[in-house]
């Protein structure tokens, strides 16, 4: 019988402890991510994802931007590769950077650690780049130098 009464006053005892101590795994997780620099935004009509392989597939009026808003990137489909960090856009490809430079193609491969692209053609759609030249960007980078 004091066998039975140590073992439901040390279940007490957890009971009380944990009950006073507040630990959420998921609120953890959640404040680690929201830090992350390149977390983006999805937009699509389908979305699914390849947990095994760290990869998403995004289909139908895809739209995506980051949490800065450095780019906006719209296409007919998306497969983002979350361990390398890059997103190949797939079909009526456009990129609008925050400096409003433009890119069309029929396929782009952006990676979000590097902020680089790499824009391909197809036989229907050649590669459209229109950069915006900002003259006072000019003029405060050679005043620098």
């Amino acid at each position: 019988m004091k066998i039975f009464f140590y073992k439901i006053k040390y279940l007490f005892f957890i009971l009380f402890f944990f009950s006073h101590h507040k630990i959420n795994a998921q609120d953890y997780f959640l404040r680690n991510i929201s830090n992350q620099e390149n977390q983006i935004v999805i937009e699509s009509n389908n979305q699914r994802s390849d947990s095994n392989n760290s990869i998403f597939y995004v289909e139908g009026d895809v739209f995506i931007t980051n949490k800065n808003k450095d780019f906006i990137a719209k296409s007919n489909k998306a497969i983002i590769y979350k361990i390398t960090g890059k997103i190949k856009l797939i079909g009526n490809v456009e990129i609008i950077t925050s400096d409003s430079n433009k890119v069309r193609a029929a396929e782009i491969i952006y990676s979000l650690k590097e902020k680089k692209f790499e824009a391909i053609s197809d036989l229907n759609q050649r590669v459209k780049t229109t950069i915006v030249i900002n003259e006072n960007n000019i003029n405060n980078y050679s005043k620098e130098k």
